[in-house]
């Protein structure tokens, strides 16, 4: 007899010598044990890595943190982790783990085992493998849980339709089992056939008729077919008895008599004098923590309650689980794509509409839920914390444990408590005179010591024993379980969606995912919220009232019905004539767990371009990454299109510096591939995003050629790439300085065949690099201004960047020096939006050469100093523009020295990266020194 236990079917359990012991919070710490269970053997480290922590920027770490949880737990028993620096594995050896021991159960003909043996393990499955424990940000351990969720899944089948085909002494536990059937798996039409059959058998034909008409309905809307000849057959068998005047099983129950209510505060004395405390300071952020269903957001709807009370503006935002990877999450309905040139001033924007009608009243911000918290929320409630002194006081609620899977939650309080702007409470359990307190108010017949005892000092656990029962040995969960199966017809088909979405969700999302009428909804969100389980956030969104209502709703599906779910929202978002960008992340997240990779590589792509656009470039990148794993799994040719515009993601994010050498033998590939095959589109983007690189990189005569490369396959293309071929074409060869007759035709080439608007940056700005070069300074600081405006309308950063740093020079050299600085703030914050690249020196070097022309002092100390970082970051072709600009200051001057020594670094930097314009310049100028 093993000594130990692990439960994986339904929620995760553990016991010990017959006791159930809690389980790590963490939901990758759980994971990992559970797929440890699953597999035996030895892993190795970077496996397990990949499998859980391909995000963090220490995967190592963060397993070394899980095992560490892990081991306490398994102390004392037979089995436990075996680790060294590079292995690790479970010792099962004496670890009875529930599918493993089903599994040889079974092994053989099921058909042939015993009822009773077949109905013991039925019962075994008490929900799906690993419930709870999906990991969205980790693909590769979704594909590995999907394929063993199927493998228990066909066991639990087989054992469903021996059962199904017996109990003809017993009808009522043959229907019951048909019925978890076609729960299981809800597009097999045998398991249709069996509970029509059941239903017309125990009499119930009325039922048996509308189970067909549900069957059809599901089958023609998601597979486009007849259900087949095992339902017809079916239906032939019917009864032909009058329809029985039983009430159906979908007649919704009635509302309990213990309707739930806003029961006030109990206990949590000296928690509301932190609040008040919080109330009366300066400035401050109260973080409360505790287990789920402690009271947390009850707290935080009683700081809200107080503080309005005080005539406060009072602000409340909740992060969800499903919207971790989507950027500004917790602030999103505030969020309007494109209004803000760069992460600054956004975060002045959202400040000012979260502060919208508050006047000269202080404001409460109250944030819930941040275990989930997204990287850009959590960087602006950072932000809001250190800005908002004596106006913005903020109080936030966050799962303990939980918080070790969230890197920016972590991150975020721990630059609140460094700065001294943080004061934490840890939420404890309640007394036991409070739980009674509670209990009585909701229900004066229950047994108050019952649940005392039960509860753990869990308000919620309380609550929910209150409305139904004290039954010794429930949980938390099955309390929650029970309450809701008491539901029926529309108000669980809409629970059904919402718990699907993962988030609040508008009457209007809900009336085309679910087709029910109008006026159905209403009732039923009426009904749901007199009975505590849905309410209402706004006129028209509507909202769990816990989250772990809607993680029950959500662990009563099937993955089968999951997946359908997840596919009718996903085709429902991308369909809607409505549909706006910013449901980019949430029609993503749905295509990915429907398993519809094309439409949810797509959304991915989407996602990453509007992250590009909101100032979050690390987002743009994960979302990037996400994209790819699916792109991969599509049919070619449509592979490559897919793919080519996420790598375009990753380059344009700016963070593909970071693996440009790998992230450029990707694209090389993926252009040869493409060209091979005619696929002029793809290889147009692809060489454009190959030059980018290349440029970036130092490598001009290779930029070159991918530039010309690209213009080829943009001419072969469609009309308007092919107009958009020529124009970045143009202005990639005006950039590298070379052929600029060429250049300057491409650009009247594209000019003149009516170029799409996304190419008249391009133009704009390959005319003010042509008339630059050829000394034309008004015609070039007049195109680079006007390609500078239209970049920053189009958030293109890079361009606006590019663009508006030549601008600087160009005036520079014409003797505009104060005009050139008086651009400072506008060109810094141009490039605060591309990370990873030299443009910050770039930046500053600029800026202190206006500085040294712009007065009479011949002191270039701060522009000397400037270079340094300039010279450091080994960017020579930038190097090479600031010095022969500086020569041309100097010589104008006539501090001759000072303009040879410029021009004679600029030539030998434009020789090392080949900028023959630059090093022709360089040489001009010591050419006209020598000539003074």
């Amino acid at each position: 007899m093993s000594d130990s236990s692990l439960r994986l079917l339904g929620p995760m359990d553990f016991c010990k010598g017959g006791e159930s012991l809690p389980l790590p919070p963490s939901k990758k710490t759980r994971a990992l044990l559970g797929f440890l269970a699953l597999e035996p053997g030895e892993h190795s480290r970077q496996k397990l890595c990949d499998l859980l922590w391909d995000g963090p920027a220490d995967p190592r770490a963060a397993l070394r943190w899980s095992l560490s949880k892990l081991r306490p737990l398994l102390d004392g028993t037979a089995s436990g982790i075996v680790a060294d620096r590079r292995q690790v594995r479970l010792r099962n050896d004496a670890l009875e783990v529930d599918i493993v021991s089903l599994s040889k159960r079974l092994r053989g003909k099921v058909g042939e085992l015993e009822s009773s043996v077949l109905e013991s393990c039925a019962e075994s499955f008490r929900g799906e493998l690993l419930e709870g424990l999906e990991l969205d940000d980790c693909f590769a351990y979704g594909q590995w849980l999907e394929a063993a969720r199927e493998r228990a899944r066909n066991l639990h089948v087989s054992v469903l339709s021996a059962l199904t085909s017996r109990h003809f002494e017993d009808p009522a536990r043959g229907l019951a089992h048909a019925r978890t059937w076609v729960s299981v798996d809800p597009l097999d039409s045998e398991a249709h056939a069996r509970l029509i059959g059941w239903l017309g058998r125990v009499g119930r034909p009325d039922d048996a008729r509308r189970a067909v008409a549900e069957c059809r309905a599901l089958f023609l809307r998601e597979l486009g077919r007849e259900p087949g000849p095992a339902v017809e057959r079916a239906i032939r068998s019917l009864d032909t008895a009058p329809r029985s005047s039983t009430p159906s099983s979908d007649t919704p129950a009635p509302d309990p008599d213990t309707t739930p209510r806003d029961v006030g505060l109990f206990g949590r004395t000296e928690e509301c004098i932190a609040l008040e405390q919080l109330l009366d300071s300066s400035s401050a952020t109260l973080w409360i923590e505790g287990e789920p269903g402690i009271g947390k957001s009850r707290l935080l709807g009683e700081a809200v309650r107080r503080a309005a009370s005080r005539g406060f503006h009072t602000v409340y935002a909740k992060a969800y689980e499903a919207e971790r990877a989507r950027p500004f999450a917790l602030f999103s309905e505030m969020l309007e794509d494109g209004a803000e040139p760069d992460r600054e001033r956004l975060y002045e924007t959202l400040l000012q509409r979260l502060l919208f009608g508050a006047g000269a009243a202080p404001t409460l911000l109250a944030l819930d839920d941040l275990q989930w918290i997204d990287e850009s929320s959590a960087a602006l409630v950072s932000w809001i914390a250190r800005r908002g002194s004596g106006t913005i006081f903020i109080v936030a609620s966050a799962r303990s444990g939980e918080l070790e899977d969230n890197a920016a939650a972590q991150s975020l309080f721990r630059v609140l408590e460094r700065e001294g702007l943080v004061r934490q409470l840890i939420l404890q359990p309640l007394a036991s005179v409070d739980i009674r307190a509670l209990v009585r108010s909701i229900n004066p017949s229950v047994d108050a010591s019952a649940v005392v005892e039960s509860c753990g000092g869990n308000p919620m656990f309380a609550s929910e024993l209150a409305r139904g029962g004290t039954e010794s040995g429930k949980r938390l969960n099955r309390c929650i379980s029970e309450r809701l199966s008491r539901l029926r017809g529309r108000e669980r088909e809409l629970l059904r969606v919402g718990a699907a979405l993962g988030r609040s969700f508008s009457l209007e999302l809900a009336y085309e995912v679910t087709g029910l009428r109008t006026g159905e909804i209403a009732q039923a969100v009426e009904r749901l919220e007199r009975q505590g389980v849905l309410r209402t956030r706004d006129a028209d969104e509507i909202d769990f009232a816990h989250d772990l209502l809607r993680q029950a709703v959500y662990d009563e599906l099937s993955v089968p019905t999951r997946k359908l779910l997840h596919r009718r929202i996903a085709r429902t978002l991308a369909a809607s004539v409505d549909s706006r960008v910013d449901t980019a992340p949430l029609l993503a997240r749905q295509a990915q767990l429907a398993g519809e990779h094309d439409l949810a590589a797509e959304a991915f792509a989407a996602s990453g371009e509007r992250s590009i656009r909101l100032h979050a470039p690390e987002e743009a990148v994960e979302f990037a990454r996400r994209g790819l794993r699916h792109a991969v799994l599509l049919e070619a040719p449509r592979q490559r299109q897919v793919r080519v515009r996420l790598l375009a993601v990753k380059v344009h994010a700016g963070l593909g510096r970071r693996e440009a050498e790998r992230l450029y033998e990707e694209i090389l590939a993926l252009a040869e591939a493409s060209a091979g095959l005619g696929e002029h589109a793809t290889v147009r983007t692809a060489e454009y995003l190959l030059s980018v690189l290349d440029e970036e990189s130092g490598r001009f005569d290779r930029a070159q050629e991918h530039t010309i490369a690209a213009l080829r396959a943009g001419r072969s293309a469609a009309p308007d790439t092919q107009v958009r071929a020529l124009a970045n074409s143009g202005r990639c060869l005006a950039q590298l300085g070379r052929e600029l007759d060429r250049a300057e035709g491409l650009l009247s080439e594209a000019e003149q065949a009516e170029a799409p608007l996304s190419a008249a940056v391009d133009i704009a700005w390959g005319r003010g690099l042509i008339a630059w070069h050829r000394g034309d300074l008004g015609q070039a600081a007049a195109w680079l201004n006007a390609a500078s405006s239209r970049a920053s309308e189009f958030e293109n950063h890079w361009a606006h960047f590019e663009c508006l740093s030549r601008l600087v020079l160009v005036e520079v050299e014409a003797g505009e020096a104060g005009r050139a600085r008086a651009r400072a703030d506008d060109l810094r914050a141009a490039a605060s939006q591309l990370a990873g690249g030299s443009e910050q020196a770039l930046t500053e070097a600029v800026l202190e050469l206006a500085a040294y022309a712009d007065r009479d002092s011949s002191d270039a100390t701060s522009f000397e100093s400037a270079l340094v970082a300039l010279r450091e970051l080994d960017n020579k072709a930038a190097l090479s523009l600031v010095l022969n600009v500086a020569a041309d200051v100097d010589l104008r001057r006539g501090r001759k020295d000072t303009a040879r020594r410029w021009a004679e670094d600029a030539g030998r930097a434009a020789l090392v990266v080949g900028r023959q314009r630059q090093l022709d310049r360089a040489n001009q100028l010591l050419n006209d020194i020598g000539n003074e």
